[in-house]
């Protein structure tokens, strides 16, 4: 039998010394939950709802699960996915199918409806 040729050992490297790491309390923080830019004094307001149409701003807070950011809003049509529960919790009330919970992104304030001047103008005769 013929002597088996060995492989010349591999050259290895030192280890670097291993850069002092942060403690884990000082890894990078999440990223922090946008603020919502409606407020609760704009409930009640009217409102338009990107794809699904105008109106009644009914709720402003947190996501209960995930804690973003949340307007609710009642729909004047039954365009919406719910009637204001989600998940088991209740957001707002209306009818099934008027509700929508949303980020705020896809809500924007709807037109304020202005009489005409000559409707606000009485008439003494």
């Amino acid at each position: 039998a013929r002597p088996q040729a060995q492989a010349p050992p591999k050259a290895t490297t030192p280890p670097a010394a291993a850069a002092p790491r942060a403690p884990a309390a000082a890894a990078a923080p999440k990223a922090a939950v946008p603020a919502n830019p409606f407020k609760a004094s704009d409930i009640g307001r009217r409102v338009k709802v990107q794809d699904r149409g105008e109106g009644m701003l009914l709720y402003v807070g947190p996501h209960a699960k995930d804690g973003t950011p949340r307007c609710g809003v009642r729909l004047d049509g039954p365009t919406g996915l719910n009637n204001g529960t989600v998940d088991g919790h209740q957001y707002f009330a209306c009818p099934d199918r008027f509700g929508i919970l949303v980020a705020p992104s896809r809500v924007s304030f709807a037109a304020e409806v202005v009489p005409p001047p000559s409707a606000l103008s009485l008439s003494l005769s």
